[in-house]
């Protein structure tokens, strides 16, 4: 009878020690920071599948039929997806935060949807040259996103391709996806 008492004693000691342990484990481990920009839709203005010699398409003054250019929406859904909140002070005071659209020129830059009105009321898109698109350094509560539109001018033969700017601390790069 003292054995098994014992032998019970023992184990909840042991499994009291292992739960202690894991609790401490996951109260202090690092948690992982991560942002994305993923390219969640992208669609053409318009679509000319047939072009017509007599037709002009003028956008900006151009004439973006005979110049061989499209005119394309790209939603951009900006969102923590990692397991901490990124603060003011995460952002590297250095860098600017935003985006850069390779191959094309964006024409307009606005908040399409969001899950924050937070984010949604104070990223404040702003085009900063031909190609970027920078954003306020604000906090990015967990889980939470903010998706921009951007209005891009490119040539008919080449894909615009989006790329991050800036730096978060505890983050070696911005991801950026494509879920189109």
């Amino acid at each position: 009878m003292n054995r098994i008492k014992y032998i019970t004693s023992a184990s909840v000691l042991v499994l009291t020690i292992l739960l202690g342990v894991l609790g401490i484990y996951f109260t202090l481990r690092d948690r992982k920071t991560h942002l994305t920009m993923d390219i969640a839709a992208e669609s053409n203005v318009l679509d000319v599948l047939h072009p017509i010699s007599d037709l002009s398409i003028q956008f900006l003054g151009r004439d973006i039929e005979k110049e061989k250019l499209n005119l394309k929406v790209l939603t951009v859904r900006i969102m923590n997806d990692g397991e901490s909140n990124i603060h003011e002070d995460d952002f590297d005071s250095h860098m600017p935060f935003g985006l850069r659209v390779e191959g094309g020129t964006v024409v307009r830059a606005q908040v399409a949807s969001y899950n924050s009105s937070y984010l949604a009321e104070n990223l404040h898109p702003q085009l900063q040259a031909p190609d970027t698109v920078l954003f306020n350094k604000i906090i990015f509560d967990k889980h939470k996103f903010v998706a921009v539109e951007l209005l891009v001018l490119h040539n008919k033969d080449q894909q615009p391709q989006v790329k991050e700017l800036g730096k978060i601390a505890g983050l070696e790069i911005i991801s950026v996806t494509n879920s189109f």
